[in-house]
């Protein structure tokens, strides 16, 4: 993702899925209350050293991160997130995958 892109906002429900795309600079979510649960789908065929970068003015308290085919990243991803934080992803290439905060 180019870090020129202004950010992606979005104002959620609980449960609902964040499907982030190349073009967004990055996903800022723009709730003022907690959020019980919240799906990150990270950008589908990305080139290698992509990043996806994910922000949240709330608290995500069960945060679900998969790849763009829907699937769970082989390694560990977080699960929740605290008000005001900042994770970032990076595609490696395919056969690490995306990896998160490097």
């Amino acid at each position: 993702m180019a870090a020129t892109n202004p950010p992606r906002v979005v104002v959620p429900a609980s449960g609902d899925t964040i499907t982030m795309h190349f073009k967004d600079g990055a996903v800022y979510v723009n709730k003022d209350s907690t959020l019980a649960a919240l799906t990150i789908k990270l950008p589908n065929a990305p080139y290698l050293g992509d990043t996806a970068t994910f922000m949240s003015k709330s608290e995500i308290t069960a945060l679900t991160v998969l790849d763009g085919a829907g699937d769970p990243p082989d390694l560990t991803m977080p699960t929740e997130l605290l008000a005001g934080d900042t994770s970032v992803f990076m595609y490696i290439n395919r056969t690490i995958g995306w990896r998160w905060n490097l």
